[in-house]
């Protein structure tokens, strides 16, 4: 027997295992892993531009690219780095607006 939501992932577990590879980056302080984060947050941004998906899903990738430059940088005491919490109820909200 399977169970489907198990065996499926969306865009906020794929953006829970990003924030959860930005938070181990910054433990080991992993400079270049901390740089592609950001690439892909930047990546995902742009999508999210182009295709005018609105809601808090914006905010939270400019969040999470943002952390990983500044940690890349050294500076990430100033950086916000979005609960998963924050995550589920962005991509939540955007759904349901859909």
């Amino acid at each position: 027997m399977t169970n489907n939501h198990s065996s499926t992932f969306s865009a906020i577990h794929i953006l829970i295992y990003l924030r959860q590879s930005l938070l181990d980056a910054v433990d080991q302080n992993d400079v270049d892993t901390l740089h592609n984060l950001a690439r892909v947050f930047d990546m995902l941004w742009d999508f999210v531009d182009k295709e005018k998906i609105h809601g808090g899903v914006g905010r939270i990738l400019e969040n999470l690219g943002n952390a990983a430059r500044e940690y890349a940088r050294g500076i990430g005491w100033k950086s916000i780095i979005p609960s998963e919490e924050e995550i589920r109820s962005a991509l939540q909200n955007e759904q349901a607006d859909r």
